[in-house]
């Protein structure tokens, strides 16, 4: 078993911190997306604003790329956070 200060050990459990940073970052904005699209179908066909309805689903979908397109990003500054020390070397 290696133990806990190796550089395998260390690079292995910030490769985990930022997937689980970009798991919850995606999973936030598909939350948002979702919310948005089921206010943009009920609008679409409870009330039967066809032009509102679509603006929102538009809006949900614009929402869930733009979540997919700033991941990376909460990924990098997600581990800015990390103390230096604590950092895998490059």
């Amino acid at each position: 078993m290696a133990e806990s200060n190796t550089p395998l050990s260390r690079e292995l459990y910030f490769s985990r911190d930022r997937t689980f940073h970009g798991f919850v970052h995606m999973s936030a904005w598909f939350a948002i997306h979702i919310i948005i699209i089921l206010a943009g179908l009920y609008f679409l066909g409870v009330q039967n604003l066809a032009t509102f309805g679509i603006f929102l689903i538009a809006a949900g979908v614009v929402a869930l790329g733009y979540g997919a397109a700033t991941t990376p990003r909460a990924v990098a500054k997600a581990s800015e956070k990390q103390p230096k020390e604590n950092r895998p070397r490059s």
